[in-house]
């Protein structure tokens, strides 16, 4: 698997014209595999690379993910329905280096207090990640189910998109580009999930 992230995250590094200081990795719909690779990526940066890295679960409207159990208390939420501090939102998990923000989701709330909220609040706390963290990787909600992961693709610096090999049809994965790139959202680029050989991959690199 390292070597895996590490191609994602060179290919990341070659396709940005800054620094690429705050990543959205989102997908098509949900099951793609965006919670996966988007914690294993942060945890890859601050295990490999020493940097201090914040994971963000953008989903504020479902429920909160489960590749990391972190507290059951507030989060991105608590930041967005009552101009919570943020800083004591995040926790430190048991990797050197690596940070969570939880949604904060709480069963039977309601759904509002999403990145749907006016444009100085996003960008306060897009500020408030590059100025404390090295990396922030923000696990995005699938692009066909919400339109608040585009709103936040547009002002983070790099958006990688996941799908899941024989998981969704095509028409699905062209339309959740193209409301992207419509959107003015540039994709930096695609990491196929869970690929599989149904030929021996000897057989492709001949075909190579």
């Amino acid at each position: 698997m390292s070597l895996a992230l590490e191609d994602i995250w060179a290919s990341a590094m070659l396709a940005a014209l800054v620094r690429p200081e705050t990543v959205l990795v989102c997908g098509p719909r949900s099951g793609e595999g965006a919670t996966f690779v988007s914690f294993y990526l942060a945890m890859y940066l601050a295990r490999e690379y020493y940097k201090k890295v914040l994971y963000v679960d953008t989903e504020t409207e479902r429920g909160q993910k489960t590749m990391y159990r972190s507290p059951d208390g507030p989060g991105l939420m608590s930041y967005l329905r009552k101009r919570a501090e943020l800083g004591r939102l995040i926790y430190r998990t048991d990797f050197n280096n690596l940070y969570i923000l939880p949604s904060g989701f709480k069963k039977g709330a309601t759904r509002r207090g999403t990145f749907l909220s006016p444009d100085t609040l996003l960008n306060d706390f897009l500020k408030f990640c590059v100025g404390t963290f090295d990396i922030t990787i923000l696990d995005g909600q699938p692009v066909s189910e919400s339109a608040n992961v585009v709103r936040l693709g547009q002002d983070v610096t790099q958006v990688i998109f996941v799908c899941k090999y024989g998981y969704s049809r095509r028409e699905l994965i062209r339309a959740a580009l193209d409301r992207l790139t419509s959107n003015n959202v540039k994709v930096a680029g695609t990491v196929m999930n869970a690929r599989e050989y149904p030929v021996p991959q000897i057989i492709y690199k001949i075909l190579k």
